[in-house]
């Protein structure tokens, strides 16, 4: 490689690591939001069926939400979380240890 191109390479290189970084951000916060959602149905006491009937969201997507298998938009989030007397919060980052 030329020397020119060497300052671009290394640029890109710290590009791709800072977007690998957000994304496991990104999945950290997610999983724990789902995380969070979970026990809140659980803490509950309710079955996803009963959700179904309070939150108006239907069962089968509770379920796959609830395995992590789909990105739920906002307001289906919300409608799971405010018949519980939840809502979202947003809230600053943990800093990297």
């Amino acid at each position: 490689m030329t020397e020119d191109k060497r300052p671009l390479m290394k640029k890109a290189e710290e590009r791709a690591r800072e977007i690998n970084r957000m994304a496991l951000q990104v999945k950290e916060a997610k999983d724990a939001l789902i995380g969070e959602v979970l026990a809140a149905r659980k803490e509950g006491d309710i079955t996803q069926r009963e959700w179904e009937e309070i939150s108006g969201i239907r069962q089968p997507m509770i379920a796959r939400i609830e395995g992590n298998l789909t990105n739920p938009r906002l307001d289906t989030l919300l409608k799971l979380l405010v018949p519980l007397g939840l809502t979202l919060k947003v809230v600053p980052l943990e800093k990297e240890r």
